[in-house]
């Protein structure tokens, strides 16, 4: 429609089309910002939209110092669980005397990643490889909602360069190095922890292809965990008001300083085929600020804003402040850079996950192949 000329004024985009969209684009009316009669410090447009708004929000809707977008909400991924199967299986595991009273397995949520692997290994049942209830959602790429944002996840807590410098080749595959000088590779060891959990022969198996959509595994009790964004809490709710569970933040790597979330948001722009951008731009600007209240509100989705999310609790105080955990997130949330074609990235990456799963490809071979797929999206111009 654009291309014809026959475009709308507003349109929302996923906040990793910007590259891809942005000269299709108009971006936001000169001191619309900054002449607000609150503006007394006078300062600038990108001041105080920094100044406003979520660094993730900031370093997406920016491009060459100029701003091209509004959200209304950032998601970010977070670990749903089912409670009445943590108390089951903490009260078998009380009976038979394997925790004490001062072990808080199962009775606190989850924190970091090693803690996954610890409640994965007690709520997986199994009969041989048949998984009769799985512990946690992970491993695959058909049947795990937002599979490939949960690898992404991994590799950015695992501080892997997703793509070079001037960001024109992937570089989520290659050898980087530790603090201590050891060679390492971050982005391959993301993968393979993601995929271990569909491996028969490791201590954590608890998903494989055969069991449902995660979402639907969720809601029948047929898996304890999985992660997922926060509009998912309002369909579950809305679908299984009977189920009880909670949610916890997205695991981190233990003993980092610093956490890491990961971000997904739909952000206003204003098209080229906008008969009147500054009207446009009034409206896009009233949706992004006098009424998000409304908004967020309304849809339950986290605010863009700072000031509504809050302060940031420390990395291990994460999970006794959980009831906040999609508020705080958008603190530390990141997206990355995909280039022109972000939906080609995303499926080269799920391709990687079922070239490991399905087809027995070795994890260097396939992360290796994504990014040879990613560099030529990377550099593809058209």
């Amino acid at each position: 429609a654009l291309a014809a000329g026959e475009g709308p004024d507003i349109w929302l985009i996923k906040n990793d089309w910007m590259t891809r969209h942005y000269k299709k684009l108009v971006p936001m009316t000169d001191r619309l910002l900054a002449n607000d009669k609150n503006n007394t410090q006078g300062k600038t447009d990108l001041e105080l939209y920094k100044d406003s708004y979520v660094p993730v929000a900031a370093v997406d809707n920016i491009v060459d110092d100029k701003i091209y977008g509004f959200p209304l909400y950032v998601d970010t991924l977070a670990l749903f669980y089912n409670t009445d199967i943590f108390r089951e299986v903490r009260k078998k595991l009380e009976k038979e005397k394997k925790v004490t009273n001062a072990d808080k397995t199962l009775e606190l949520a989850p924190s970091t990643w090693e803690d996954i692997i610890t409640y994965t290994k007690l709520l997986t049942e199994k009969n041989g490889t048949n998984i009769t209830r799985s512990g946690i959602a992970l491993g695959t790429g058909t049947n795990v909602a937002q599979s490939v944002d949960i690898l992404y996840a991994l590799m950015l807590q695992n501080n892997t360069e997703m793509v070079s410098t001037d960001k024109k080749s992937a570089a989520f595959n290659l050898l980087s190095s530790k603090q201590t000088g050891d060679p390492v590779y971050p982005g391959t060891n993301a993968l393979e922890f993601y995929t271990s959990f569909t491996n028969p022969a490791k201590e954590v198996y608890s998903w494989n292809s055969s069991l449902p959509n995660s979402v639907d595994a969720f809601k029948t009790g047929k898996t304890a965990m999985m992660i997922d964004y926060a509009f998912r809490r309002n369909v579950i709710k809305q679908e299984i008001p009977t189920l009880n569970f909670d949610i916890a933040p997205l695991p981190q790597i233990k003993g980092v300083n610093s956490a890491t979330d990961y971000a997904s948001y739909w952000t206003e722009t204003v098209t080229k085929n906008s008969k009147n951008p500054e009207a446009a731009w009034q409206f896009v600007k009233f949706l992004g600020t006098t009424g998000l209240k409304d908004y967020t509100s309304t849809t339950k989705l986290p605010s863009p804003l700072k000031i509504n999310a809050g302060s940031a609790p420390k990395v291990a105080e994460r999970v006794k402040n959980k009831a906040r955990s999609f508020d705080f997130q958008t603190l530390s949330a990141l997206s990355w850079h995909k280039g022109r074609y972000p939906k080609k990235v995303d499926t080269a990456f799920f391709e990687m996950i079922e070239n490991v799963v399905t087809f027995g490809q070795p994890l260097q071979t396939a992360i290796d192949t994504a990014a040879t797929k990613v560099t030529g999206y990377l550099q593809t111009l058209d």
